[in-house]
Parts: C-alpha cells; structure tokens; sequence
C-alpha cells in the first residue's frame, strides 16, 4: 500500500524582501510616485520639442519610479504545502504462546491481533498513511 506525496496547495504571491514589514509597500509606492512627479517637473532642462520633451520628461519619470520600487526588492514567492504519508508498522508476535486462549471468550489471543487489523483498516487513509502488518 505505497502512497505517493500529494500536493494539497500551490499559493503564489507578490512581496517586496527588503520590506520589514507589510506596511512600507504604500510608503514606497508614495515615494515612487513622488520620484516620478519630481523628475517630470523639476529635473533637468526641457527637451525642445513637445513630443521629445514628453518622451524624455516621460522616461525619467518612469526611471527614477522603477528605481525606488527596485530599492525594495519586487519578488515573487510560491508555496506549495505537499503530504507526505506516514508510515505505520505494526508488528504481530507469532509465536505459540499467542494460540493460547484467554480467559474473555476463549479465543485465540491472535485473534484479537486480527480484529485490530480489521478495524483499522477503514480508519487509515491510503492517501496519508502506508500501513504495513506483519506477523514476527
């Protein structure tokens, strides 16, 4: 009865990793933005042109906004949780004294090592459990 690993859950975000704490993303985000108004405005002279000075104006800003968003190091993070079965071996002595009966039903004391077998069958999932019976 060998179960494979099964996975249960795949889960994948976006996270910043020089972000201490999930509060920063829109403190950087406001900087970004800042970064971008700032180089549209105020950095450097004006391309002639209106269509150049656009592109230019367009690209600095857009420069200077990824570089603040690189600051904080954009990643992307996949969990997958996977379950690996457990392993149950349950030994049985076989030896003669087990064919003695006992003094509750006079019967076998094997026999109760076989109800237990019974009994735990429907109970284990083959999904997240091997169950291995032997008789030793």
């Amino acid at each position: 009865m060998a179960a494979d690993a099964t996975t249960i859950a795949a889960v994948g975000g976006f996270i910043f990793t020089n972000l201490p704490r999930p509060w920063l993303v829109p403190v950087v985000l406001a900087l970004a933005i800042a970064a971008a108004v700032w180089s549209w405005r105020r950095y450097g002279p004006a391309p002639g042109g209106r269509v150049t000075g656009l592109i230019a104006r367009g690209s600095r800003a857009l420069a200077m906004s990824l570089l603040v968003m690189m600051a904080a190091g954009p990643a992307w993070r996949s969990t997958a949780t996977t379950i690996t079965p457990g392993t149950l071996f349950v030994a049985v002595d076989g030896s003669a004294s087990m064919a003695q009966t006992d003094l509750l039903g006079d019967r076998p004391r094997i026999a109760l090592a076989d109800e237990l077998h019974q009994a735990l069958q429907p109970v284990i999932d083959p999904t997240h459990t091997d169950l291995h019976w032997s008789l030793v």
